[in-house]
């Protein structure tokens, strides 16, 4: 899979865990809609508020010219108590050609283009009657089943006139022209329709008096149609609306933004929600355990924005997550000054990352060894955390450069996210980065709506100070109608105003606030970044690759390899343990490398210092170690003795350090090692998680030797305690141990319970990894010994299975880029071979034939490959893994390639 498909994974993943967001909490508060028998009455046209009035006079003549002539107006009480607590006023017009009916009305949220909405309705002699309405279908309830109601979305109400007309002389039925019966039928409709929910049960009673709300699957289409239909009527585009009208379409979207207010029922819900999208869309991307770090740091860092809101006085305050991306918190406070504003965008990363550097200073390599879950926390938390303080919009560092640098001068925070932008772009780009691609597209795509709010900005009256939210209305919305926007669409306009009322409120910074602010600002970014960088010294890796999978969106350019020679030699004339610590971390990074220092060198410099720290120090410790390991040493030398005894000695979790000299000491030396493999393992068991990554390693190789050694059982025994109870967070580590533990079971004739595990591994796979290369790896790993586990019973079944296997493995491959490597395919064509010859298909085998001579054999890639199936290689593999690379000797012998065999 490449970048690009990556990319659009996620970004797919991304769009479908918004919209389930979306269509769940909106259910929910549709759910929760208040719902009331609807009435109306007629009223004289002067009753009408005049404003109002006046929209509905500026469709007068359109109407007119279809025909319509004024028959009354009615007032009505809503049968939803939703956005707007006046009533719903109607001016109907009758056509008394064609007997149909136009309710001109202004709706609670009116569409841009035209404030008014025009419906037409004919009444038939059979009680049912035909509606058409335009652009608000997906906004309509269930009708009465009597009603038919149509919606073309069309730009003009003319249009859907002449729609209506056909549909109704098409239908053939008898139609009422009598004015009194028409206003008898649309004044009683409301109720009519209301008794038709409560009679199929649409409207449910609540415990208050006359109220009602919707069912479930009544709210569940609603929101749906609302989904779809929206996308219809925003194609769909209306006329230019007058100055007045555009200018009460921004007041209804103001008053319907501000009424908003969700409760605290609804606030809960939507961030329970939030955070199940997060944590499954990020399990797809990534890991269960990567997720769940993720989750707690951004949870963290949210949770400091949350308090300083509410320290300062914000009001309506909400907390979600954004899933694949991140977290917000919101609130509101139009007044808030500028360093409270400061404090809020502050208040999210200092948190985080003075956990960070707390658990990192706590903390070593000798204590992280066993952890690895610690490690990426520390590493996920210092990342996102120091990258939300740069300033950069839209990080919490970029609000804070808005806040105290630009918002005297508009036009500089329009330049300043056009940079930004560019910024995550390139960032994105040069790292592979779909995270950091991602946000920058979004900021590039809200440039064109900064530009009419800074447009919009600089045409507002000079002002003193801040202004009272009435006051602010007034300016801004008076502007935003000018003639000089008249080109802008209705929605562009309305978005713009309601952007700049709350800006208007606040207060710009004085300059002695903007020298405290970024004074502020300067002292939380600096100091983490020293002491971060200070701690990533002795090798902790904190700015280093943690095990973060690529697709989680922090993968950064790589680092250049240190000098360490020059800074060893730099670091002459340094306190002496800055030195020792310096050379340490040289050394444990591996240096020296060959050429670089005469072997010993440099361990005998830290040695020199090291002596002279009491025994049991950890720098005296580490040195130790350093110095006995130096060039491969014997265990016989004095200084490894020396070490050995003195670091047998040590106490707490410098007793690793123990454990890896034993380990050093069977691995390089030549010691038989069960003994010393006992006490490391003793010793790591006893300090570290018991499934650790080191554990495991270690047990595997006393259980290897334990095997050679004739005593089979106790190393099964060990084995299957690295596969059981708790296990490391990478698929990686997990399949190195169920690797060697089904190695085990087919070479003691346990192939079903070797099937069993295998299929257990795979599904593990596909569950716990990225979708890219680690999958196929695994899955490739997974067949060879699936094969083996299989074929060794010879059944039908098996073999059917085999090819099955195999099937999948090359769908795979070819669809993901990690098994395309040629040492990949090597093993595939030789699995391909094994399951032919089991299977009896000559075609397959003749097809991995000539893939194995024509691809890889003869070819200098194929020497390295080669020489694994030599005697002397096969002498020293495992000896669980010996059966499975003596069948592919065999193979290669009887085609007669790997020449280099020997």
């Amino acid at each position: 899979m490449n970048e690009l498909s990556e990319l659009l994974l996620g970004l797919a993943g991304f769009s479908l865990a918004v919209v389930l967001i979306t269509v769940i909490v909106s259910v929910t508060r549709a759910r929760r809609l208040p719902l009331q028998r609807p009435s109306s009455t007629l009223i004289a046209r002067e009753e009408i508020p005049e404003a109002q009035r006046a929209l509905f006079d500026s469709v007068g003549p359109r109407l007119a010219a279809l025909g319509f002539v004024p028959a009354y107006a009615q007032r009505t009480l809503r049968y939803a108590a939703t956005l707007a607590s006046d009533p719903l006023y109607q001016d109907v017009l009758l056509h008394p050609g064609e007997a149909v009916v136009a309710s001109v009305e202004i709706p609670e949220a009116p569409d841009y283009g035209e404030p008014v909405s025009v419906t037409f309705m004919t009444e038939y002699a059979d009680g049912t009657a035909a509606w058409t309405i335009n652009r608000l279908k997906h906004y309509l309830l269930p009708l009465a089943p009597e009603w038919s109601v149509d919606d073309d979305y069309l730009p003009a109400f003319e249009d859907t006139y002449r729609a209506h007309v056909r549909r109704v002389h098409a239908s053939g039925r008898t139609v009422v022209r009598e004015v009194d019966t028409l206003r008898e039928r649309t004044l009683t409709g409301g109720a009519r329709l209301f008794q038709s929910w409560i009679d199929r049960g649409i409207a449910i009673p609540v415990r208050e008096p006359e109220r009602w709300r919707l069912s479930w699957s009544a709210a569940l289409k609603l929101v749906v149609k609302a989904l779809f239909g929206l996308g219809r009527a925003m194609r769909a585009k209306p006329s230019a609306l007058a100055p007045a009208g555009e200018a009460l379409v921004i007041e209804r979207q103001y008053a319907a933004t501000k009424s908003l207010q969700w409760s605290r029922g609804d606030k809960h819900l939507l961030t329970w929600i939030s955070i199940a999208a997060f944590a499954a869309l990020g399990a797809w991307l990534w890991t269960w355990t990567f997720m769940l770090i993720l989750l707690g740091v951004i949870g963290l860092h949210e949770m400091g924005h949350f308090f300083a809101m509410r320290i300062v006085g914000y009001r309506n305050l909400h907390v979600f997550f954004v899933p694949g991306l991140g977290g917000l918190a919101t609130g509101q406070k139009a007044d808030a000054t500028p360093l409270q504003k400061v404090f809020v965008y502050l208040a999210g990363p200092v948190p985080g990352l003075i956990l960070c550097i707390v658990i990192a200073a706590a903390t070593n390599n000798t204590s992280l060894e066993g952890r690895p879950w610690l490690a990426d926390l520390i590493a996920i938390a210092f990342i996102v955390n120091f990258l939300n303080l740069l300033p950069v919009t839209p990080l919490d560092g970029g609000r804070v450069a808005e806040t105290l640098l630009f918002s005297k001068v508009p036009l500089l925070r329009l330049v300043f996210a056009g940079i930004c932008a560019a910024l995550l772009l390139g960032a994105g780009l040069y790292t592979g980065d779909w995270v950091l691609r991602f946000v920058g597209l979004f900021v590039a795509i809200t440039l064109p709506h900064q530009w009419r709010v800074y447009r919009l900005e600089s045409s507002l009256p000079p002002r003193e100070g801040a202004l009272e939210e009435p006051q602010a209305r007034a300016v801004v919305f008076a502007a935003a109608a000018a003639p000089q926007f008249a080109r802008w669409s209705g929605g562009n306009r309305a978005a713009a105003a309601l952007a700049l009322v709350d800006e208007v409120q606040a207060r710009k910074p004085r300059w002695g606030e903007v020298v405290a602010g970024l004074a502020i600002y300067a002292v939380c970014l600096v100091p983490p970044a020293l002491a971060a960088l200070h701690i990533a010294q002795p090798g902790l890796g904190l700015l280093g690759p943690p095990s973060i999978p690529k697709s989680a969106g922090f993968v950064g350019p790589p680092v250049p390899p240190r000098d360490w020679k020059t800074e060893i030699a730099q670091a002459v004339g340094k306190p002496p343990m800055e030195q020792l610590e310096l050379m340490l971390t040289a050394m444990e990074a591996g240096y020296p490398d060959e050429g670089e220092e005469e072997p010993g060198v440099v361990e005998s410099k830290a040695w020199a210092i090291a002596k002279t720290l009491p025994p049991g120090n950890r720098l005296r410790t580490r040195a130790l170690y350093a110095l006995a390991t130096v060039d491969d040493r014997d265990a016989a030398t004095p200084q490894f003795r020396a070490a050995e005894k003195e670091l047998s000695e040590v106490t707490g979790e410098d007793r690793l350090t123990y454990a890896r000299l034993l380990e050093f000491k069977v691995r390089y030396t030549g010691a038989t090692g069960i003994d010393d493999l006992r006490r490391a393992l003793s010793i790591r068991e006893s300090l570290s998680p018991v499934n650790s990554p080191p554990t495991v390693r270690t047990r595997s190789r006393l259980a290897l030797r334990l095997y050679e050694a004739g005593s089979r059982a106790e190393a099964g025994q060990l084995l299957e305690r690295s596969v059981t109870g708790e296990r490391p967070g990478q698929v990686s580590d997990r399949w190195a141990a169920d690797r060697e533990f089904v190695d085990f079971l087919i070479a003691e004739g346990r192939s079903p319970e070797a099937e069993q595990r295998l299929e257990a591994i795979a599904t593990d796979a596909r569950v716990q990894s990225g979708p890219k290369h680690k999958v196929v790896w695994l899955e490739e790993a997974v067949s060879r010994r699936l094969l083996a586990a299989q074929l060794s019973q010879a059944t039908p079944a098996a073999s059917a299975r085999a090819r099955s296997t195999l099937e999948a493995i090359e769908t795979l491959r070819d669809t993901a880029s990690g098994g395309k490597g040629w040492a990949r395919a090597y093993y595939h064509h030789l699995d391909r071979l094994a399951v032919a010859d089991a299977i009896g298909d000559a075609a397959m085998a003749q097809s991995a034939t000539l893939a194995l001579r024509d691809q890889y054999a003869g070819k200098p890639s194929a020497k390295p490959l080669c020489e694994m199936f030599t005697p002397d290689s096969l002498a020293d593999a495992s000896p669980l893994d010996r059966p499975r690379l003596a069948s592919y000797a065999r193979r290669l012998e009887r085609l007669g390639l790997c020449p280099h065999r020997g």
